[in-house]
C-alpha cells in the first residue's frame, strides 16, 4: 500500500515547502506514481503526460476551516493530497482528484523525474508583498526549465510573467 495520505498542514508556508518538497520526492519512487506514468504517458512523451493530467485532474481551492485528523478537530491553512494517494486510488480504483496548485505541482514534479527530468517546483508570488501565491512544476529540458502547470489554462510551457519564485528542487 502507498505511503500517500491526505495531510492537513497546521500552519505556515514553510510546513508546507517542506512537505511538498518531501512528496514529490517520495512520489517519484512510488509503485503507484510509476504505474501511473505508464498509462499517462506510455511512450514517455511531456505533452502527453501534460495533456493526459490535464484531461483527468483539475483545479480546486482547498476547502477552508478545519479537518479531522485521527479524531481530532485540527485547523489548517493548506491541505496536500500527496501524489502517493493520487496514484494510489486512480490506478486501484479509478477516482481522479481535483486538487489546488500545490497538489497538482506535487504530482507533476514527481512524474516528470519518473520520466527522466530533473524537476523542481515553482512557488511563484505576482505581487510586490512577495507572498507565495502559486505553484507549479518545471522540467529541465535542453532548452532550459520549461513550466508544467495544470492549474493554468494556459499551454504547456507557458510561464506567468513578472513573477518572483521559491524553487524546489526534487
Amino acid at each position: 500500500m502507498s505511503e500517500g495520505v491526505l495531510i492537513a498542514v497546521p500552519g505556515g508556508v514553510e510546513t508546507l515547502l517542506r512537505l511538498m518538497q518531501e512528496k514529490a520526492q517520495s512520489g517519484a519512487q512510488d509503485p503507484y506514481v510509476q504505474q501511473l506514468v505508464d498509462i499517462a504517458a506510455p511512450n514517455g512523451d511531456v505533452p502527453t503526460l501534460y495533456d493526459w493530467l490535464k484531461a483527468h485532474y483539475g483545479y480546486a481551492p482547498d476547502p477552508s476551516g478545519t479537518f479531522n485528523l485521527d479524531g481530532r478537530e485540527t485547523y489548517y491553512e493548506e491541505l496536500l493530497i500527496t501524489p502517493s494517494r493520487i496514484a494510489e486510488d486512480y490506478v486501484t480504483k479509478g477516482v481522479t482528484y481535483s486538487g489546488d496548485c500545490d497538489d497538482l505541482a506535487t504530482l507533476s514534479a514527481a512524474m516528470l523525474t519518473i520520466l527522466g527530468y530533473t524537476s523542481r517546483i515553482a512557488v511563484v508570488s505576482f505581487s510586490q508583498s512577495g507572498e507565495l501565491e502559486h505553484a507549479y512544476a518545471e522540467y529541465l529540458s535542453p532548452e532550459g526549465w520549461i513550466p508544467f502547470d495544470l492549474a493554468s489554462t494556459k499551454p504547456l510551457g507557458w510561464q506567468f510573467p513578472n513573477t518572483r519564485a521559491v524553487y524546489l528542487n526534487i
